[in-house]
């Protein structure tokens, strides 16, 4: 029998005009589509929807499931939606993911009163998941998802996430208001343009992201107390330059987007992949942009990548001290990042250096190495503050 799933992508405090698409949620539900139910969405967020329409929905239509996903700053409001699903539909299950609430279940949980946390990525066992709540066993057993029973949370071991990408289905665009969408994106320009994976993952492990702990298991086995999948699983996964050019043909024939950004956690370190996407995608004719390390922003690369229509790209310099970098663990030569910069205005790749401040261990001395770093290079220092990632090992090492 085929359960019908609410699936609601939560509004956020903040800039309204920070518009952008839900890819992990959009993935979510296309693999249930794909598994046979029957899914609709409401886009509280883009869309900035009040919970009337919410209230609304759930008074029309009796729903199974809810799927909720999205980031910390979210995590209020899942909270909210939870509370209007528990006084209107009662016997409805609500599911949360995302990484606002993927490292913390237990905390989430109890706060947001959710039945469920995926704690990864979820597309490999979201049919197992479904058809446990299709024969009344919610959850028992499958991996990746921790839960309550009677009372008590359940901890399900963590499996891999998905490893060959080009087996996912295409993200459920359809299910969002993609004109509204893609002439708002943030990080867009032009008439329309929109987010899109072309990887997942990063090879790096830098103390203050999630990554430090995803790629390091034996780290994760002590913190899960062994219950982690210990089947190998790339640190970085790569869509096919062939299925990345089919995705754009298809945005740009069916919405007419024609700007994109690769919502990547890194984009240029591997050279090869980064030459063999930028000559894959020269031809279409588009704009995009990217996040990448600084330090690995050759001249071969960033020109490769401006040859394609690159407009520019979010460099993760953090720093301009090489303590910070070595306390950091991003593994990163200062000289490289300078010459990175230097690099991608030479050849004319416009870019955006993100910078962070009050990471364990700075001192007035850091902050003014990196206050002369910008000078040097002419760059504005306008730093984010650290912000301690729960499952991070400098959230950790904080801790302890």
């Amino acid at each position: 029998m085929a359960l019908n799933i609410l699936a609601v992508y939560p509004s956020f405090p903040g800039k309204k005009e920070i518009v952008y698409m839900p890819l992990g949620l959009s993935y979510v539900v296309a693999v249930a589509e794909g598994a046979g139910h029957q899914v609709k969405v409401l886009d509280m967020h883009n869309l900035q929807l009040p919970m009337s329409v919410l209230e609304n929905e759930l008074r029309k239509e009796q729903y199974d499931l809810c799927f909720l996903g999205g980031f910390a700053m979210q995590v209020y409001s899942m909270k909210e939606i939870t509370l209007i699903i528990r006084k209107i539909s009662p016997k409805m299950r609500i599911v949360v993911g995302g990484v606002g609430v993927s490292d913390i279940p237990e905390i989430a949980l109890k706060y947001i009163g959710a039945d469920a946390v995926a704690i990864g990525e979820c597309e490999d066992v979201l049919p197992d998941m479904l058809s446990s709540l299709e024969t009344d066993s919610p959850f028992d057993g499958v991996p990746t998802f921790v839960f309550i029973n009677n009372g008590k949370i359940v901890k399900n071991p963590k499996g891999p996430g998905p490893v060959d990408l080009n087996a996912l289905p295409r993200p459920a665009y359809h299910h969002f208001n993609i004109d509204y969408i893609s002439k708002r994106s943030y990080n867009g320009e032009g008439f329309r343009s929109i987010h899109m994976l072309t990887s997942r993952g990063c090879p790096f492990r830098c103390e203050f992201c999630i990554n430090s702990l995803l790629n390091d298991q034996d780290f994760l086995k002590e913190l899960h107390h062994h219950v982690v999948d210990e089947r190998n699983n790339a640190d970085q996964r790569f869509l096919s330059p062939q299925r990345v050019v089919d995705e754009i043909k298809f945005l740009k024939s069916e919405y007419g987007i024609t700007d994109f950004h690769f919502a990547d956690e890194e984009f240029i370190t591997q050279r090869s992949r980064v030459l063999e996407i930028c000559r894959a995608i020269e031809p279409l004719g588009i704009t995009w942009s990217s996040s990448g390390r600084a330090d690995w922003a050759t001249r071969e690369k960033l020109e490769t990548m401006k040859d394609s229509g690159c407009r520019y790209v979010l460099f993760g310099v953090e720093s301009g001290s090489q303590k910070m970098y070595d306390l950091m663990g991003k593994n990163a030569n200062k000289a490289k990042v300078s010459q990175g910069i230097t690099n991608a205005r030479t050849v004319g790749v416009n870019f955006i250096p993100n910078f962070m401040l009050g990471h364990p261990g700075e001192t007035e001395e850091t902050v003014q190495d990196t206050i002369d770093f910008c000078k040097e290079l002419d760059l504005v220092y306008l730093p984010n503050y650290t912000t301690l990632f729960p499952n991070s090992k400098m959230f950790h090492n904080t801790l302890s």
